[in-house]
């Protein structure tokens, strides 16, 4: 960047600041070959701060530069997904960081100009393309009726209820695995309790409000199935934004997170305009992204401790320690 350019980065206002951060950091991102897990989790941080601040032209611009990127963000590509489909439309017709899960939910909630555009996915799924057709209604198939019809419409349009119904159905037991408690899976293959978050909170609560940490990193650790070195970075950052993650992976409510993460950063909430954005970020933050990263976060712990479990066998693990994401934080 030359010295014009800082000085007119510095004196544009905070709108078109965030705008060149937010199309540069991008930008950098998808000139990496081989981007790490920190490269992808900084660039997802950045981005969803930096969202609502930014115009149109930019989202449209990064759902492009991502769509075909294997490594794009998936809580970035989930909220470009989520927009109108005239920003949207590259990464629903080409980004692979959305699941079947995903695109299900796209369609269920935004309709016929999100399925259209999902139709056109090459290796669609034949029960997902049969799904986003039946959620297409062309204009031409809803003719204005006279009064006198109306009573023939409900039995017209019925006609078509049950075959995307019995699709909606299929493709919702495709996305669940069979059990006492619906569970949902990710792109990782590990499956995720939804009813984990309730279960588990009033735990969460009262461990959080001893003031002990490692009380609190315990329960995080049972609540979400993971390493009790993980659940601990998630409380040791300078940063809550993971913590708020798995507690959105856990499906709790703004003041259940809102409480907990208080309780673990107390100094991140003396103002309250700490409180909104928090609470803006967390009602965001999308819930199937956020299980996502913890499954993640479950492949991370189960290959330390495999590496453990090889080297004790092979008799070396004297000579070798395995680095965690403490250490490496520390360090």
């Amino acid at each position: 960047m030359s010295s014009t350019d800082f000085r007119q980065l510095l004196t544009a206002s905070e709108k078109e600041k965030a705008e060149r951060l937010f199309r540069a950091a991008v930008t950098a991102f998808c000139s990496l070959v081989r981007p790490s897990r920190r490269d992808i989790d900084q660039l997802e941080e950045l981005t969803l701060s930096l969202f609502d601040m930014v115009s149109v032209d930019a989202k449209r611009f990064v759902a492009a530069a991502l769509s075909e990127s294997p490594y794009a963000p998936q809580a970035l590509v989930l909220r470009l997904a989520n927009e109108p489909v005239d920003i949207a439309a590259p990464v629903l017709v080409r980004s692979a960081a959305l699941s079947n899960f995903d695109l299900v939910t796209l369609i269920s909630r935004h309709g016929p100009a999100h399925a259209r555009a999902i139709a056109q996915r090459s290796g669609l799924s034949a029960g997902i393309f049969h799904f986003a057709n039946n959620s297409v209604t062309p204009r031409k198939e809803v003719p204005e009726m006279p009064l006198h019809a109306e009573t023939r419409k409900p039995a017209a349009l019925s006609e078509d209820r049950p075959t995307a119904e019995e699709t909606r159905q299929k493709l919702r037991a495709m996305m669940r695995s069979a059990g006492g408690h619906a569970r949902f899976e990710n792109r990782s293959g590990k499956v995720f309790d939804e009813s984990a978050g309730f279960r588990h909170y009033e735990k969460l609560r009262s461990t959080a409000l001893t003031g002990v940490p490692a009380f609190f990193q315990t329960a995080l650790a049972d609540a979400l199935d993971i390493e009790f070195e993980r659940a601990r970075t998630l409380t040791e950052t300078g940063s809550y934004y993971y913590l708020m993650v798995a507690l959105k992976a856990l499906g709790l409510d703004e003041a259940q997170a809102f409480l907990l993460t208080a309780a673990a950063f107390p100094s991140h909430f003396a103002h309250p305009e700490t409180i909104r954005l928090f609470l803006e970020r967390y009602s965001q933050l999308h819930r199937d992204a956020a299980i996502e990263k913890v499954g993640y976060w479950k492949v991370d712990s189960f290959s330390v401790v495999s590496a453990r479990t090889a080297r004790e066998r092979s008799g070396d693990n004297a000579d070798i320690a395995i680095p965690t994401a403490a250490s490496l934080k520390a360090s």
